[in-house]
């Protein structure tokens, strides 16, 4: 498995991750290896790991980056599953520079076709990653003129 694929895998596996932290609320199931053990065989990818542990490390910031872009909709109100997607991609957007922006978006809207809560998921995912990409400040270097 190439590392495209296993950072894709890792994204599935994230996403189930964060899914199931919405409904602990014992802190049973809070980490990776507690959800491995949980779920017999599932081997986590690394890559799965570190988009949880940044999504938890970061979560204040980025509800606050997806609420400010998502104009009239509270994060508590988006579906699960629509919500942890967007955190996974905006996490990458806002963290991750090994990530380009296009593969961060490109991936949420194939789980959102995957696993979305609503027929239209990926459309709303799309728009509203869409719109966090175009309003962040380009990256020095790339001809922008920095103050």
């Amino acid at each position: 498995m190439g590392n495209a694929e296993k950072r894709t895998r890792g994204r599935s596996q994230a996403l189930q991750l964060l899914f199931t932290r919405e409904f602990d609320t014992d802190g049973l199931v809070s980490t990776p290896d507690s959800t491995a053990d949980v779920m017999d065989d599932l081997v986590v990818e690394d890559y799965a790991r570190e988009l949880y542990d940044g999504v938890v490390e970061h979560i204040d910031e980025i509800d606050a980056t997806i609420e400010a872009a998502s104009r009239n909709w509270l994060i508590s109100r988006m579906p699960i599953t629509d919500r942890s997607i967007l955190r996974i991609a905006v996490y990458e957007i806002l963290f991750r520079e090994d990530v380009p922006v296009g593969v961060s978006i490109n991936e949420a809207v194939e789980l959102a076709q995957s696993f979305g809560g609503e027929d239209d998921s990926f459309k709303f995912i799309n728009g509203l990653l869409g719109r966090i990409a175009k309003d962040m400040p380009a990256p020095a270097g790339d001809g922008a003129q920095v103050d």
